[in-house]
């Protein structure tokens, strides 16, 4: 795969993401987000590209997000549906970066290890604040509603 144009590297990236790590895990994917049964809910990544890929470099952003099965579905973002609660993984992942930036010679290896820890790490902060979560996205959900 020698071959990947930058344009082309994410989305050839995360297919091997998630045949080589993620797929082990638990995780389904559909386009650029991962979603996993963790019983009561979905957790969900969501690798997001910048708007401005191209022209000053090339990065994406994580996003994590929870969907509750016993909840009406929701849309807030076009890009990552069916999601109840989302942020970026720094919110709730003090190391995690901002953006990841990447470029054709990035280590592939030590970005998907980067990330798997980013990812492990998510996954037990939404884990443990499942119900905090709930309460948030019902408090968003009554204050657009009334």
């Amino acid at each position: 795969m020698n071959s990947v144009s930058e344009k082309d590297w994410l989305p050839t990236f995360l297919s091997e993401f998630h045949k080589t790590h993620l797929k082990n895990l638990g995780f389904k994917k559909v386009r650029r987000t991962f979603s996993r049964d963790r019983g009561l809910y979905w957790e969900r990544f969501n690798f997001q590209g910048s708007d401005s890929n191209g022209i000053n470099g090339w990065r994406f952003y994580l996003n994590v997000g929870v969907e509750f099965k016993d909840m009406p579905s929701e849309n807030y973002w076009s890009g990552f549906p069916h999601t109840h609660w989302t942020t970026r993984s720094e919110s709730i992942v003090p190391n995690s970066p901002k953006e990841w930036r990447y470029d054709i010679s990035t280590d592939k290896v030590a970005l998907a290890k980067d990330l798997i820890e980013v990812i492990t790490t998510a996954s037990q902060v939404m884990a443990n604040n499942k119900e905090k979560i709930r309460e948030e996205h019902l408090r968003k959900i009554k204050k657009r509603y009334s």
